[in-house]
């Protein structure tokens, strides 16, 4: 439990970090490399930082030299996590400037609470879901449906265990000495409830230990591997490490198999998405959240 904690700390550093330098008109690359640079200034980011706006629902990072702006008139999201010794968290916060929007964000801000508040040690995954889509209804929103929380390994993000932010039967339970991360997304009525696959999100994870024949694409892959295992990584991570001429690679090695790169989710009626998420760890009597920021 103690890496957890210490990557649960990061994460938070991070995220209360992220209250101060998300403003209008900020440039999201500066943005996302600021907070990144608290984490890896200890460890390791346990995936890219993603700063998705309006109704992007998640999955976007700057690729390198983006001169995406932050737009005021957007929900921004803030997404990160930390890695220590194989051992992750996963958090985010929404930002808002004020009416429908912000009204939106505290909404999605209470579900989390009120869903962490009703589990226990062996409690029913389905148990989160119903209490998420409950609230979110009782205030006339709807919760996104494909979107779920999921339950963390060592070195992996998702291990295939989801908790659902709809009532949903479910199996599964959260089970002791374990970790999830739980991340209700709320949208208004007038929503769909539900994301589609978008535009590329500069965000890539190794799918494949084949080693290519190319020493170039051979040296980009291992790299790949020793680096980030099979956790998710931005391009402007490897062209960082490796040089320009590592993009190309990177993307002959998706051409190939060998990496994904993950798409934006996307609301599918276009409408402001809110998000707010924590990891906790399940003890033998109690639940933890790891991600706790010094204002909560």
């Amino acid at each position: 439990m103690e890496k957890y904690l210490a990557a649960g700390r990061l994460a938070a550093r991070a995220l209360e970090r992220a209250y101060e330098v998300v403003e209008d008109g900020r440039s999201a690359l500066e943005v996302c490399e600021e907070l990144e640079e608290i984490i890896w200034s200890e460890a390791m980011p346990a995936f890219p930082c993603n700063l998705s706006q309006g109704p992007i629902a998640a999955h976007y990072t700057p690729a390198p030299g983006d001169t995406l702006r932050i737009d005021g008139k957007n929900i921004v999201k803030v997404d990160l996590g930390a890695r220590v010794d194989g051992y992750l968290s996963d958090s985010a916060v929404s930002i808002a400037w004020g009416g429908e929007n912000e009204r939106l964000v505290e909404a999605a801000r209470e579900a989390l609470h009120i869903g962490i508040s009703q589990i226990t040690p062996g409690s029913p995954l389905s148990k989160f879901g119903r209490t998420i889509e409950e609230y979110a209804r009782a205030l006339g929103l709807r919760p996104i449906v494909n979107l779920a929380g999921h339950r963390l390994g060592l070195y992996e993000l998702h291990t295939g265990v989801s908790v659902p932010n709809v009532d949903a039967d479910v199996p599964g339970h959260f089970e002791p000495h374990s970790a999830y991360a739980l991340e209700p997304f709320l949208v208004p009525r007038e929503g769909a409830g539900r994301v589609v696959d978008s535009t590329p999100s500069n965000i890539f994870r190794l799918t494949s230990r084949k080693i290519p024949k190319d020493p170039q694409l051979a040296r980009v892959a291992s790299h790949i591997w020793e680096r980030y295992r099979g956790l998710p990584f931005a391009s402007r991570w490897i062209v960082r490490e490796l040089g320009e001429g590592a993009l190309e690679a990177l993307r002959t090695l998706r051409s190939m198999g060998i990496v994904y790169e993950y798409r934006t989710l996307v609301e599918a009626k276009g409408v402001q998405v809110a998000q707010f998420e924590h990891t906790v760890f399940i003890g033998e009597s109690e639940v933890t959240v790891t991600t706790r920021r010094r204002n909560e």
